[in-house]
C-alpha cells in the first residue's frame, strides 16, 4: 500500500489543505491505513498542543537554523516559499524532543487484521477455550447471518458472515471499537455475498464492539451508515485471561 507524504498528514493536520477533493482521498485513504492514521493523530496531538505554547522568537530561530543546516543551498531556497507549515509543525516537534511537552502522545494500537484469502489456515473454533458470539443483523439488513468465534488465550477472532448484497458505488465497510472508544476502519472484502475477518494481537481484550456499515465507495473516516450488523464484545472477554 502506498501511503499518504508525511508532509501532506502535517497540512491535514493544520487544515491548510484547500482542495476538497485532495481531502476526501486522504479521508478514504486514512479509513483503511492503520499506519497513516497513527501519523495523523501524533500530528494532531503536536498541533493542539501548539497552539496553547508561545516559544520564544530566539528559540525558533535556533531550531529553524538546525533544520537549514541540514539543506543544500538549492534546497533552502526552493524551501523558503513553502516553510510556514513545515516551520511551524518542525518546531512543534522539536519541543516534544526537547522535553517542553508535559504529556506524551499516545496512539492506540491497532488489532492485526487479514480478510478472505489472506487468512491462513486456522482452527480456532475447535479450540476449547474459543467462545462463539453471534452476529445481529440491523433494521434493513436481517438476511444477514454470521457468527465471531474468540479466544482470548490464544487472542485471535474470527468472524464470518453470509448474506451480504451487491451494492452500487458504495462499499460495505467495518468499524473495530476499543473500551476507550477508539475507533478503527477497514473496508470489507465481500466475496459472493460473504465475509471472513481474522483478528490477531492482544488488542481483542480491548473491543467492545464490531460492526459493519453502508459507506461511500473506498470508505469513510468515520460512520455514516447505514449500519448492516453488530457484535458486542465487551461482556464476552474472559476478565480473568486478561489480568493475568
Amino acid at each position: 500500500m502506498i501511503h499518504i507524504p508525511e508532509m501532506k498528514l502535517i497540512d491535514m493536520a493544520m487544515e491548510k489543505i484547500e482542495s476538497e477533493e485532495e481531502r476526501e482521498h486522504i479521508k478514504k485513504h486514512l479509513a483503511i491505513c492503520p499506519h497513516c492514521r497513527e501519523k495523523l493523530a501524533k500530528w494532531q496531538i503536536v498541533m493542539e498542543t501548539e497552539t496553547n505554547l508561545q516559544p520564544s522568537a530566539e528559540l525558533k530561530e535556533n531550531i529553524w537554523k538546525q533544520a537549514s543546516a541540514t539543506m543544500k543551498p538549492k534546497e533552502r531556497k526552493k524551501k523558503a516559499k513553502t516553510t510556514v507549515a513545515f516551520a511551524s509543525a518542525f518546531i512543534a516537534a522539536s519541543l516534544l524532543v526537547f522535553g517542553l511537552f508535559h504529556t506524551k502522545p499516545h496512539v492506540h494500537p491497532t488489532v492485526e487484521v487479514a480478510q478472505n484469502d489472506r487468512i491462513e489456515e486456522e482452527n480456532l473454533r475447535f479450540y476449547p477455550e474459543t467462545k462463539q458470539v453471534a452476529v445481529i443483523p440491523v433494521s434493513d439488513f436481517n438476511h444477514i447471518r454470521g457468527n465471531l468465534w474468540m479466544n482470548d488465550v490464544t487472542e485471535e477472532m474470527l468472524l464470518e458472515v453470509d448474506g451480504f448484497i451487491p451494492l452500487q458505488e458504495k462499499d460495505y465497510q467495518l468499524w473495530i471499537i476499543y473500551e476507550n472508544n477508539d475507533i478503527q476502519g477497514e473496508l470489507l472484502s465481500v466475496q459472493d455475498g460473504v465475509t471472513r475477518v481474522l483478528f490477531k494481537g492482544p488488542e481483542i481484550n480491548e473491543l467492545k464492539l464490531i460492526k459493519a456499515s453502508v459507506e461511500p465507495k473506498g470508505g469513510s473516516s468515520k460512520l455514516t451508515g447505514p449500519n448492516t450488523f453488530i457484535v458486542p464484545l465487551e461482556n464476552n472477554h474472559d476478565k480473568e485471561n486478561r489480568k493475568e
